[in-house]
């Protein structure tokens, strides 16, 4: 498995093997050499995180996956600092981004606006040059960006209101594993308030009031 969201996956996996029974190795790789690893080798059993939607359908390896029932919602937003809160678009000029991630909701807007990517080295260092005053915004995980604010104590920086926002399920993909997947999903709805309880319990938040 490749690890996802701060705190709550490595806890997601406890939990997962003491309701299967299984064993699992998380292993951390950048983006890349994940989808290499993944689908031209037999070491990696399951990736996360990975969504049907993030794959052509003409593609063999797309229609080979098997996919879990989504296992969070992802609040794929635009981060800003407090006085950009209810910032326009067309006042919008540089989106900072982590390397190995697409903003793809901002692709519209990008020619039509003049808007200019960045490309950082990962979610903290676009958080810091967003409160450094050098981007307009980052695109990160509304979760992601507030566990590296606080983490790195970056202060006053906001999900923007009137910017791309794109709530994303993740799901755990298997292309070899179907039938260990299956019991998982199965695991995964049986349990759907535990996992829930899970969650509260990280503050990870799935809906904006």
């Amino acid at each position: 498995m490749e690890a996802g969201q701060p705190n709550f996956f490595g806890k997601f996996v406890s939990w997962l093997s003491e309701k299967t029974g299984c064993e699992f190795n998380i292993v951390a790789l950048p983006v890349k050499r994940l989808k290499l690893q993944y689908e031209k080798s037999n070491t990696i059993d399951f990736i996360y995180p990975d969504n049907p939607n993030w794959h052509s359908l003409e593609s063999n390896q797309s229609t080979r996956r098997t996919f879990s029932s989504p296992i969070i919602i992802a609040l794929g937003g635009t981060i800003v600092t407090k006085s950009n809160e209810y910032l326009h678009i067309k006042n919008f000029s540089n989106l900072a981004f982590p390397r190995g991630f697409t903003p793809v909701a901002w692709f519209p807007y990008q020619k039509q606006y003049g808007i200019t990517f960045t490309e950082t080295v990962n979610a903290a260092a676009a958080l810091r040059m967003l409160a450094a005053g050098r981007v307009d915004g980052a695109d990160i995980e509304l979760n992601v960006a507030q566990h590296l604010m606080q983490k790195h104590q970056i202060e006053a920086l906001v999900l923007a209101k009137q910017l791309p926002f794109t709530p994303t399920g993740f799901y755990l993909s298997t292309l070899r594993e179907s039938k260990l997947l299956a019991e998982i999903t199965t695991v995964i709805n049986r349990h759907s308030d535990e996992l829930k309880q899970l969650k509260a319990s990280l503050n990870i938040v799935e809906h904006l009031d």
